[in-house]
């Protein structure tokens, strides 16, 4: 772990790869600018046991603004059937760490999710240190995952 309570270090998250009762998702968004493809990515080479998070997905598809946060219900529904629970410890990243990740982060906190923590640096720092990655796709199993919305989070 990290000084900061909401930060996970890469020789912790290593240490704990395959552990039951872990998520790791990959919450990777870029602006057009960027010029990278999240998803892409993710299928190139994303941390063992890792599950890509949408962000257009996640969100209101009925709000007339981009990444509004989702009703308790479409969250639960979409992270449910990410196999993610309620119970798990989460660990989000992106790429360089410090972008959609802490979004990410921040939706599981508004949803009740206290278990939740960002990995410091991202796949980018990750990869960069020759830690293990994979393009094999993460087996889940859907789960129920049941929000508790905190409206004064948002």
């Amino acid at each position: 772990m990290q000084d900061s309570p909401f930060i996970v270090d890469a020789d912790w998250l290593e240490k704990q790869l395959g552990e039951p009762g872990l998520a790791i998702i990959d919450a990777s968004w870029y602006l057009p600018a960027q010029k990278r493809d999240a998803r892409a990515e993710y299928d190139a080479a994303h941390i063992p046991g890792a599950r890509f998070l949408d962000q257009d997905a996640v969100s209101d598809s009925d709000s007339k603004l981009p990444h509004t946060l989702a009703s308790p219900q479409h969250f639960a529904q979409y992270v449910g059937a990410m196999g993610v629970s309620a119970d798990d410890t989460i660990v989000v990243y992106d790429g360089p760490g410090l972008f959609s990740a802490p979004r990410a982060w921040w939706m599981f906190r508004v949803m009740g999710v206290f278990q939740v923590y960002i990995l410091n640096g991202g796949i980018d720092r990750w990869k960069a240190e020759g830690r293990p990655v994979t393009s094999e796709p993460t087996k889940i199993a859907p789960s129920v995952f049941h929000a508790d919305f905190d409206k004064g989070r948002v």
